[in-house]
């Protein structure tokens, strides 16, 4: 969202409900609406008071009692947690946020991060992430189903944004809830070649339509302002990969948006002091013409199984520090094995732990800095290595 909104008070859930009701049944059967896009670079409740940090109002004491209510509803009873934290708490009540990881109090922030760079994650710090990732997904949840009941006509469409995999933690993300339970429609906006393996990976599992939200279509590239000729070159490489990753819809971003300086992602240039098309502008159209001209084949034709699998490792994501080390060794992975044509794709921890992924499919399971498991992985993924199965652990 873009201003703070506390997403837990009943009072704003009753405003948002009577907004998404009014906006639904404004625009049911309307033939030019497209989609609805009911999150947008969706951050919880405000900007990120700093890179990676939390913004302040996700501390709020309506977040507080959902907190409690949420660790009541996994735990049953404070004895319980007590032994799965190693506490002593009386009563659920009397539990406190964890301090915050990037702008809490030095000595308590400290303690966490030495607990967490020493392979301690402390539990109720997991619990509390979790409980973030969880009930952000069940609001965009809320928010998709009162606008379906208002306007079944049309889809609805999530694009979040902040980093590939689930971003760092203040954003609160969880690609595939949110793709699962929260949107007909799961977008991106495009982060370079792991994004569109991710992408891809929520469409294999979830059957979503997938769509990059905005394509910056000469990126790389564009950054250096380089020749004609070699932007036309990488608009056409770059269209013709998202379509082999089986991207149902891309929208090209830069037709009137910049973001000035050095950027060159605009096809209008407003630093001209008018509005004059870029060059390679008129590549967008020929591109069309020859994405329409083969729809069939990159609609219609599936893409080859893949017998890799990279862990999506949502547990580590939490324990490990620092906050952004998961994503930046699976970059890494990612890069050696695209860079070579190994063709694999993500899996989630969750769906191996559910049955829902099938680790059978796959001759090879890769662990991007894997630090914790989550209960019960273990049990999942010894057997797949007894009979037969690779099991690669990235650092």
């Amino acid at each position: 969202m873009l201003w703070p909104l506390d997403y837990y008070h009943p009072a704003v859930r009753k405003m948002l409900e009577a907004y998404l009701t009014e906006a639904g049944g404004r625009w049911k059967n309307d033939r030019r609406v497209l989609m609805y896009i009911t999150a947008w670079e969706p951050q919880l409740s405000g900007g990120p008071g700093g890179y990676g940090q939390w913004p302040i109002d996700i501390r709020s004491p309506s977040a507080l009692g959902a907190f409690h209510e949420y660790l009541q509803g996994k735990f049953a009873t404070s004895e319980r947690l007590n032994e799965t934290c190693k506490a002593e708490y009386k009563s659920f009540e009397e539990i406190a946020f964890p301090p915050d990881i990037v702008a809490g109090p030095a000595p308590e922030r400290g303690g966490l991060v030495s607990a967490l760079q020493t392979g301690r994650c402390p539990p109720l710090y997991y619990e509390f992430n979790r409980f973030v990732k969880d009930t952000y997904a069940d609001y965009l949840a809320w928010c998709y189903r009162a606008l379906k009941k208002a306007d079944p006509t049309h889809p609805v469409a999530i694009s979040p944004s902040y980093g590939s995999l689930d971003g760092y933690l203040c954003t609160g993300r969880d690609s595939f809830l949110w793709a699962e339970n929260a949107c007909d429609i799961y977008g991106s906006e495009l982060g370079g070649s792991m994004e569109e393996v991710f992408q891809y990976s929520i469409k294999r599992i979830l059957g979503r339509t997938t769509v990059c939200m905005e394509y910056i279509w000469n990126e790389s590239v564009n950054i250096s302002d380089p020749p004609e000729e070699v932007v036309r070159a990488a608009v056409r490489r770059n269209a013709w990969r998202m379509a082999a990753w089986g991207r149902s819809a891309v929208s090209y971003f830069g037709a009137q948006d910049t973001y000035g300086g050095s950027g060159f992602n605009n096809m209008l240039v407003f630093e001209s002091g008018y509005h004059l098309l870029r060059r390679c502008a008129g590549m967008i159209e020929r591109i069309r013409r020859e994405l329409r001209s083969l729809e069939d084949v990159w609609l219609g034709a599936p893409v080859v199984a893949p017998r890799i699998a990279m862990l999506k490792p949502s547990t580590s994501q939490i324990c490990s520090w620092p906050w952004d080390i998961v994503t930046n060794v699976t970059q890494s992975l990612h890069e050696m094995l695209y860079s070579r044509n190994y063709h694999y794709a993500f899996v989630p921890e969750e769906y191996v732990l559910s049955g829902k992924e099938d680790l059978g499919h796959f001759d090879v399971l890769i662990l991007p800095y894997a630090s914790h498991f989550p209960p019960g992985l273990t049990e999942k993924i010894l057997p797949w290595v007894r009979s037969g199965g690779t099991l690669e652990i990235g650092r």
